[in-house]
């Protein structure tokens, strides 16, 4: 199942604006901000103070770690990233003319004319042998790795976990690292319909609910959402984007919503949000640092409250 446990390690220095694109207590979605919350089970509440995080620029560029993934080959490996990339790619928005509801939140029965997203996320060619790391200093590795049981330091029920670098003042996400709890191998691709025996976890439903992290946002409510908080190995549900999700991809990156670039200003932060197999624990930290850690977790903790499609 994917729980949301999230601990925030950092305060917001200031709004900068940004905190109107937050959506409100009744909206699905949820993006991930500065504040330092508490962890919660699934599924968690919204945090809606801090700033809201987001990628400064349109365009993105990740690497994977030399290592690779067991039983996946290096071309397995980066067609399954390409999928998992590509829903939020192709999303498409309403213009702001369009949008209505909950503060930020489009309106998707108002009409208008969908406009693509206009996100690029490209795979480096090279590889590298970090498996994470914070640099203040752009450009990050962005790094997508495997990490064996041994290595492994967070809630061992967690599928994956996505840490996120970021200006503590304006939002500003620095890089993202995205790493793979080998606690939870063989990681490969199930039938289109799932693996029954949950004997393999779906590395592309794995990646695509984490893909949404990488990109700020943190768990939904609505239960059939790539972004709800639980999931089980064999599930292959979260490959594709509901209506929910692409709602709060919108709200962060729409034509008229993104902020751009915007005002510099450098404070290395950290966001930690990862995809869990059972409940999932929050991070302890120091002043000036955020972390907040989104869990998937195995379907038999939750199932009495999940309604899947």
């Amino acid at each position: 199942m994917l729980v949301a446990m999230r601990s925030r390690l950092s305060s917001a220095v200031g709004l900068f604006g940004l905190f109107s694109l937050l959506p409100s207590q009744g909206a699905a979605y949820c993006r991930t901000t500065t504040f330092e919350g508490q962890p919660s089970s699934c599924p968690e509440q919204c945090e809606l103070q801090g700033i809201p995080l987001y990628w400064p620029s349109r365009e993105v560029r990740y690497s994977l770690n030399d290592r690779g993934f067991p039983g996946l080959s290096s071309e397995e490996l980066r067609a399954l990233l390409d999928s998992a990339f590509s829903p939020w790619e192709a999303a498409s928005c309403l213009p702001p003319t369009a949008a209505g509801g909950d503060a930020g939140r489009p309106n998707y029965d108002a009409g208008g004319e969908r406009t693509p997203i206009g996100l690029t996320i490209t795979q480096n060619e090279h590889t590298t042998s970090l498996s994470a790391g914070p640099q203040e200093l752009e450009p990050n590795e962005n790094v997508i790795a495997h990490l064996s049981r041994s290595e492994w330091t967070d809630d061992r029920r967690a599928f994956a976990i996505t840490k996120i670098w970021y200006n503590a003042r304006n939002g500003h996400i620095l890089g993202a690292d995205m790493l793979f709890n080998g606690n939870m191998d063989p990681f490969g691709t199930c039938p289109p319909a799932g693996c029954s025996d949950n004997e393999i976890t779906d590395f592309r439903n794995v990646a695509t609910h984490e893909v949404g992290h990488f990109l700020g946002l943190a768990h939904s409510d609505v239960d059939d959402s790539t972004m709800w908080c639980d999931a089980s190995p064999g599930e292959t549900t979260k490959r594709d984007l509901a209506a929910d999700d692409v709602d709060g991809l919108c709200s962060i990156y729409a034509e008229g919503v993104w902020p751009g670039p915007g005002a510099a200003g450098r404070s290395t932060s950290a966001s930690t949000c990862s995809l869990q197999s059972a409940a999932g624990a929050g991070h302890g930290g120091s002043s000036g640092h955020g972390a907040a850690l989104v869990a998937l977790l195995p379907l038999g903790l939750l199932a009495a409250r999940r309604r899947r499609r």
